[in-house]
C-alpha cells in the first residue's frame, strides 16, 4: 500500500481516534519508503471496536488488532493490509471450530465469533472473532486444530462457491520465508446453513 492509499483511508474514515493515529504515524512509516506490504500504528485498545472492522468490510483493506505492550499498558498494534483474495476463488474451502458450536451452526449457520459473544484464544488471537477464518485444503484445516487441545474439533466444508463468496490471504497464515499460505479470511459474516456439508471430526493422533 501507498502513502496515498494510507492518506484516502484517513480522508474517509468516521472514527476520530484511529484517523489521528494514523495521520500520527503516516510520515514515519513511509519514510524513504514508496510502498509498504502494511501499515501499522498504535492505538489504545478501548477505542478499537466492532464498527471498525464493519467499516472496513466491503472495502479492499482489512484490519486487525492486538495487544502490544511495546506501546504501554492497554495499548494495541493495529495493522491494515490490502485484501489479498485467491483467484479463482476456490468452489469449497474447510472451516475448523470447537464441536461445542454445532448446534448452533446447525441452525444458525457460520458466524463470526464476536457477533456470539465469543473470545479469541488468547490476547495473541484478540482480533479473530472478528473474522470467519478457512483453509484451502482439508489437511490445512487439521493442521490448525493441532495447534489448540483443551477442545474437540469438527471441519465443515463451505460451498461459498455457489453464493460467489471470495477469500482472502490471512496474513498470520502466511510463512514469509517460503511463500507458503495455509490459511484465509473468508470476505463475508455469515455462512448460512444451505452453504455447509457434513462437519468433518478432527480426529487427534
Amino acid at each position: 500500500m501507498t502513502k496515498v492509499d494510507v492518506e484516502t483511508i484517513i480522508a474517509n474514515l468516521p472514527f476520530a481516534p484511529i484517523r489521528q493515529a494514523m495521520s500520527d504515524r503516516l510520515d514515519d512509516a513511509f519514510k524513504g519508503q514508496e510502498a509498504l506490504r502494511l501499515f501499522s500504528f498504535a492505538l489504545p485498545g478501548a477505542e478499537m471496536t466492532p464498527d471498525i472492522y464493519d467499516y472496513f468490510r466491503p472495502t479492499g483493506w482489512f484490519i486487525v488488532s492486538i495487544p502490544d505492550r511495546y506501546f504501554g499498558e492497554g495499548m494495541q498494534r493495529t495493522t491494515i493490509r490490502p485484501k489479498l483474495f485467491v483467484q479463482p476463488s476456490p468452489s469449497i474451502c474447510y472451516h475448523a471450530t470447537p464441536k461445542s458450536n454445532q448446534e448452533s451452526i446447525k441452525g444458525s449457520g457460520i458466524l463470526p465469533g464476536f457477533k456470539l459473544n465469543k473470545t479469541g484464544h488468547g490476547k495473541m488471537f484478540l482480533d479473530s472473532p472478528y473474522y470467519i477464518y478457512a483453509s484451502l485444503t482439508e489437511q490445512d484445516a487439521r493442521d490448525w486444530c493441532g495447534r489448540f487441545t483443551e477442545e474437540e474439533f469438527l471441519i465443515y466444508p463451505l460451498q461459498i462457491g455457489k453464493a460467489g463468496i471470495r477469500l482472502f490471504v490471512d496474513s498470520c497464515s502466511v510463512d514469509w520465508n517460503t511463500g507458503v499460505t495455509s490459511g484465509y479470511i473468508i470476505d463475508a459474516l455469515h455462512i448460512p446453513p444451505h452453504l455447509l456439508a457434513s462437519p468433518i471430526p478432527c480426529l487427534r493422533d
